[in-house]
């Protein structure tokens, strides 16, 4: 087939090739008009990879930046996240979407489960490169909700790695109050023991250094609550 051919059969043609092309942009035009519009809004955290200030650990001390960052954004997808925002959020008060877990699960499994999951459809997550920042993106019909969930997963997952922070501290607190609890009791015993000791041999004494070390302790005890 010769060029000149082949551009004949391509005018013959023409018609065709326009009806079809403006049938693309109609359709795609309705398409756009038919579909809800969309709104994305976006938070951005930045992963603190400095040492605790409490225990004196890195957190990332044995992982790579790169895992530890990985790690921080399975946990803002994480289940555990997306309860604490439809707790943060009381949307476990909505009664539509309950009407509409009813419709979809006829009531099987968790309500705030189901409904944590439907909020993860809408999250985007992604780390800017080269750094330590990770994008949050949220997107809805409405732009007011899709801000107000940004940043609600932003808040939730702040307050789940302050709380994981804060369990060894707190698992410090009870060790050394239990230590000073401990110490506490043998000094009473032995005070006592002294005590009926020097009432056998008729003394009648007061130790002021026993007593200045039950207060330094009880001082101590206090401090560690």
């Amino acid at each position: 087939m010769t060029f000149e051919q082949f551009f004949r059969i391509l005018m013959a043609r023409k018609w065709l090739a326009i009806s079809l092309f403006l049938s693309i942009v109609c359709a795609a035009v309705l398409l756009g008009l038919l579909l809800p519009k969309s709104y994305t809004a976006e938070t951005s955290i930045v992963v603190d990879l400095k040492a605790d200030p409490i225990t004196g650990m890195v957190q990332s001390a044995t992982l790579q930046p790169a895992a530890y960052i990985a790690t921080q954004v399975n946990m803002i997808r994480s289940d555990a996240v997306a309860r604490r925002v439809v707790v943060m959020l009381k949307l476990g008060d909505n009664a539509e979407m309950r009407g509409k877990w009813i419709k979809e699960t006829d009531q099987r499994g968790s309500f705030e489960d189901w409904l944590g999951k439907t909020l993860l459809k809408g999250l985007s997550v992604s780390v800017v490169r080269e750094s330590s920042i990770i994008r949050l993106q949220y997107e809805s019909v409405s732009p007011q909700f899709a801000a107000v969930l940004a940043n609600a997963f932003a808040s939730a997952y702040t307050d789940t790695v302050v709380e994981l922070r804060n369990t060894p501290a707190r698992g410090y607190s009870d060790y050394f109050e239990e230590r000073a609890r401990m110490a506490r009791e043998k000094l009473e015993r032995a005070q006592a023991r002294l005590t009926e000791a020097q009432r056998e041999r008729g003394i009648v004494t007061t130790d002021e250094r026993l007593d200045l070390e039950m207060a330094r302790l009880n001082e101590l005890g206090s401090q560690v609550v």
